[in-house]
């Protein structure tokens, strides 16, 4: 699997600053944490992602951005993607902020290119995603795996490779070490890993494992759930088959460095 080298959202605004003025984006301050950057679905799958970015005082006008943001949607939907909408486009007092709707998780990560997985427990593990992972509650006791495997049918996962803050449609009951519950239905995803480094093909052998107990390809498979929501087949058959993986698979690293699981109902 080629690991995202920039995903479409960090692009935007960049995109939008170098149209306008016809430069590199250098040192224009990008989103890239979960301070400035939401993601909220609903309970029919529809995602509203919001976006809060300082920007430089004459970077680009309003319109600028709203024009690159639409040409950006128009190019998605002509090559076959999903319904994707700006819904709010402002750029005052050197701050942009923007809303974007998205018709599935599944448009979400193909128009960003990032990894994005909302379904049940069920349909993550049947999509490639290793779902046994370690998960807690608010309070940080361990969840009983037993009970989550029991219900894999009927709770729901929210998967993302982000750093960002999460609203969701039911009461969220567990999730991995690197996400904050901070209340019934919204919680922060804290830093993942991102090492893009080029390593020969890591799922060769069953028996390398890591210190926390996981092989080395396991964790391809686990990170083989693709930019365009989540599919890991291909990817865990080309590495397989000796391709080389742009992240390089850390023996000390668990999934959970690389993705972050919320549980809900």
């Amino acid at each position: 699997m080629k690991r995202n080298n920039r995903n479409r959202k960090q692009t935007l605004l960049a995109g939008a600053l170098a149209g306008a003025i016809g430069i590199v984006a250098a040192g224009c301050s990008l989103p890239n944490s979960n301070e400035n950057t939401s993601i909220s679905a609903d309970e029919t799958g529809v995602i509203t992602e919001t976006v809060v970015e300082s920007v430089g005082e004459d970077s680009f006008t309003e319109d600028e951005l709203k024009q690159y943001i639409e040409q950006e949607i128009a190019d998605y939907t002509d090559s076959g993607g999903g319904k994707v909408s700006l819904t709010k486009c402002t750029v005052a007092n050197r701050t942009a902020e923007t809303v974007m709707t998205y018709a599935t998780c599944d448009d979400y990560a193909k128009f960003n290119n990032v990894t994005c997985f909302l379904g049940t427990i069920q349909a993550a593990e049947d999509a490639g995603y290793d779902v046994s992972q370690s998960f807690v509650d608010k309070k940080g006791a361990a969840a009983d795996a037993e009970i989550i495997s029991e219900r894999a049918k009927e709770w729901k996962i929210f998967i993302c490779e982000e750093p960002v803050q999460v609203r969701l449609p039911d009461k969220i009951l567990y999730a991995t070490d690197n996400v904050t519950i901070t209340g019934r239905l919204t919680a922060t995803v804290n830093t993942v890993l991102d090492t893009p480094v080029a390593t020969p093909a890591a799922a060769s052998s069953d028996s390398s494992v890591s210190s926390a107990g996981e092989t080395q390809t396991e964790s391809v498979k686990a990170s083989s759930a693709s930019s365009a929501g989540g599919s890991g087949t291909a990817a865990v058959s080309q590495a397989a088959e000796g391709g080389t993986d742009s992240r390089q698979i850390n023996p000390y690293a668990t999934v959970s460095d690389y993705y972050a699981y919320i549980i809900y109902k």
